[in-house]
């Protein structure tokens, strides 16, 4: 079984937050994943401010999954997300534990 760390890149000069997924809602994130299709788009973004999701994998399926802009990056291979469904996703499993106005500018870029 995996489990997973989030982190929200957000900040610039001070730690980004970050939260624990449960097992179900890592293996729900991995689900979604793999049911994404493959794209060779790029969406790095060098901005200030909200950059994306860094979900840090570890268990059975270690590794790293790159959320940002419609991009979902798991193992080198890039899945479009156009509608920026995981990114909605992951968002809503830290709402609890975000500032509410971090939330909220997070949920107006996405």
């Amino acid at each position: 079984m995996a489990t997973a760390e989030v982190e929200l890149d957000i900040f610039s000069g001070r730690p980004n937050p970050t939260w624990s997924l449960t097992d179900s809602q890592t293996a729900s994130l991995l689900e979604m994943v793999d049911g994404l299709p493959r794209t060779e788009s790029d969406a790095h973004s060098g901005k200030l401010g909200y950059r994306g999701m860094i979900v840090r994998l570890r268990g059975a399926r270690a590794g790293e999954i790159g959320v940002t802009a419609g991009v979902v990056a798991l193992d080198s291979v890039r899945h479009a997300d156009s509608d920026r469904h995981v990114e909605r996703w992951l968002l809503e499993t830290g709402r609890s534990l975000l500032d509410p106005s971090i939330y909220e500018i997070v949920e107006a870029e996405i």
